[in-house]
């Protein structure tokens, strides 16, 4: 009856919804017409018209009586009821575009829907990729001060995770402490002058620098509190005899740079400090997104959003040091945990931040 139409094309598939496309000026033609051609195939069921009246759209049971169908029946020609044989119809099929055709015209029409879901898709990556990630960069902090603290104290390095993935965890914490040695030798710092420096301020106090040098080679099961006149040099000093063998949280330092007013600031500093990678910016950007598609969706106050933020970053460094005795009590071995330095937490920096 027709003419074939056999292609290969990558982006057409056979599918049950066959589009009959009517080429005729004036004449037309009955779904009654169209079904008795098209029930020789298979069963049929919907037929509908086309927007505009081009055509009809049928609706097969089965996609190999659509498949049949069109090979048979694509360019033939139909004569219309009264109507002289010249006056006969070309038939022209084709399958209609399904899945891809079909989710993009849903996106489209429902933007308000399909737009919130998508954020709500990326907010959910947080719990797969990013929550994972910023663990690993928090594990590799950890390792980085362990690691430095035994070479200082003249220790054999000990496994902090056990199996393969204390090998990754250590090779990369080795691997980002040389490339902080190799920026600092090419930005000229002299740490062995600052060191110097340093030292020769404290020599008249070498009994207390001797008391506390012991006291962080041994065990810290309590907090030792360091305390003095402002700018007398209790950060320097202690950063010179740790370097990168602690985990410093310098909260005058955080407020004076900006995070008593912002909080994006604040919790930034802090992220940075622990190791955690990446910061929860993202996330504040998703949300705002959110909001502003759906009014009212995000609630939360100013305080305690940033409270949230800051209990998270707890949070993973106190799960990442509950893993590290875990390894430990596995792999029987006993080693110091990680030192945590916190400056300028005074009562006049406590006054700069609500709910510091």
């Amino acid at each position: 009856l027709g003419t074939p139409y056999i292609e290969d094309l990558a982006t057409r598939y056979p599918g049950s919804r066959v589009k009959v496309h009517l080429h005729s000026a004036n004449a037309e033609v009955t779904e009654e017409q169209l079904y008795a051609m098209l029930r020789h195939y298979g069963e049929l069921n919907d037929i509908s018209v086309l927007p505009e009246k081009k055509g009809f759209l049928a609706l097969f049971r089965h996609t190999a009586a659509a498949v049949a169908a069109r090979n048979c029946l694509h360019r033939s020609r139909i004569r219309p009821d009264g109507e002289a044989q010249e006056a006969s119809v070309v038939l022209r099929l084709e399958y209609e575009a399904f899945m891809q055709k079909r989710l993009r015209e849903l996106a489209s029409n429902n933007l308000r829907v399909v737009l919130p879901l998508v954020v709500l898709v990326l907010l959910s990556t947080t719990y797969f990729i990013w929550d994972p990630l910023r663990t690993f960069s928090v594990q590799l902090r950890l390792v980085e001060c362990l690691s430095e603290g035994d070479m200082q104290d003249g220790r054999k390095e000990l496994p902090v995770f056990s199996g393969l993935w204390g090998v990754v965890v250590r090779f990369m914490a080795h691997w980002g402490r040389a490339q902080k040695q190799v920026w600092a030798l090419i930005g000229g710092r002299n740490t062995s002058r600052e060191g110097q420096l340093v030292g020769d301020f404290w020599a008249d106090r070498g009994s207390e620098m001797d008391d506390l040098r012991s006291w962080m080679a041994g065990e810290q099961d309590q907090v030792l509190l360091l305390t003095g006149p402002r700018g007398n040099g209790q950060n320097t000093v202690m950063r010179h005899m740790l370097g990168r063998g602690a985990v410093f949280i310098d909260a005058g330092m955080i407020l004076g740079s900006g995070g008593a007013v912002d909080d994006y600031v604040f919790v930034r500093a802090l992220c940075k400090a622990v190791g955690y990678w990446p910061a929860q910016n993202m996330d504040r950007m998703l949300s705002a997104l959110l909001d502003m598609i759906l009014p009212g969706s995000g609630k939360l106050s100013r305080e305690n959003e940033v409270l949230v933020a800051v209990q998270r970053v707890l949070s993973c460094v106190t799960n990442t040091l509950t893993e590290i005795e875990r390894h430990r009590s596995l792999a029987k071995v006993t080693g110091p945990a990680p030192l945590f330095i916190i400056c300028g937490f005074t009562s006049e920096n406590k006054s700069r931040h609500e709910g510091f």
